[in-house]
């Protein structure tokens, strides 16, 4: 009999995806990014990790200015959003036991010059392996424990 321990060795499943650069748009027919876009992989948070963002979200609030951020506070779940890339985006270049940050900091993610409308959503990583991707800001829902955002 298998031990969860077993399980849970080994790398993560990574999901390669395109990320919208400006001037991309989205194909209504296949809703395939066509224009300028750049690979990346992403992936499932642990429960670590999960904390991690919240943590991370929390002091982001604070930083600019909201003295008690809870779930569903703007700027908490803007950090919620940048942390979340910082974690789950890979260099899909890098090894597959050995991903390397896409992003190098949540400044660059701050930083980017991307569409503001643009989102890439990844289902909770409750429900299993990265399996889905959905395109637009309906697709993320406040119950998602994993969403990914350019905002």
């Amino acid at each position: 009999m298998a031990k969860f321990s077993s399980i849970i060795q080994g790398p993560r499943v990574r999901k390669p995806i395109d990320l919208p650069l400006p001037g991309a748009t989205v194909d209504r027919d296949t809703g395939a990014w066509v224009g300028p876009t750049i690979k990346l992989d992403v992936r499932a948070l642990r429960g670590d990790e999960h904390d991690t963002v919240l943590s991370e979200s929390r002091k982001y609030a604070i930083s600019k200015g909201l003295s008690d951020p809870k779930e569903g506070d703007d700027l908490f779940e803007r950090g919620r959003i940048i942390h979340t890339l910082l974690l789950a985006c890979v260099d899909t270049d890098s090894p597959v036991n050995e991903p390397a940050p896409f992003f190098a900091s949540a400044n660059e993610i701050l930083a980017a010059e991307v569409p503001q409308a643009e989102i890439v959503a990844v289902p909770a990583h409750r429900r299993g392996p990265v399996h889905t991707l959905a395109l637009g800001r309906d697709a993320i829902h406040p119950d998602d424990s994993v969403a990914l955002a350019m905002c």
